[in-house]
């Protein structure tokens, strides 16, 4: 899998395929973007730092994501955009805290 994350991260252009699913105009097909937030999501979980620099580099994506958070799998795909930056604050201590 490894392989396959760094092929598609190495390669702007593959990215770029990827994250032109949002470019459709909503409603979103359910089942592909169940499909796409399940690839975004691992992409996230495996390699955060190399997703995350190439959605600095395109705020577009982000922009489109927003819009397109009324597909249920695309706003857990948003979700798990920020998730990792949570984890710090949420588990202190060995026990789970809710951030106020």
């Amino acid at each position: 899998m490894d392989a396959i994350f760094g092929a598609l991260l190495d390669d702007p252009a593959l990215l770029g395929q990827l994250f032109g699913f949002l470019d459709a105009p909503g409603p979103l097909d359910c089942a592909r973007a169940g499909f796409f937030a399940r690839a975004v999501t691992c992409l996230l979980m495996r390699r955060h730092a190399d997703v995350m620099r190439h959605l600095q580099g395109a705020p577009a994506v982000l922009e489109r994501l927003v819009a397109h958070v009324d597909t249920t799998s695309i706003a857990e795909a948003r979700a798990a955009c920020s998730f990792p930056f949570l984890l710090p604050i949420c588990f202190r201590e060995g026990s789970f805290a809710l951030p106020v």
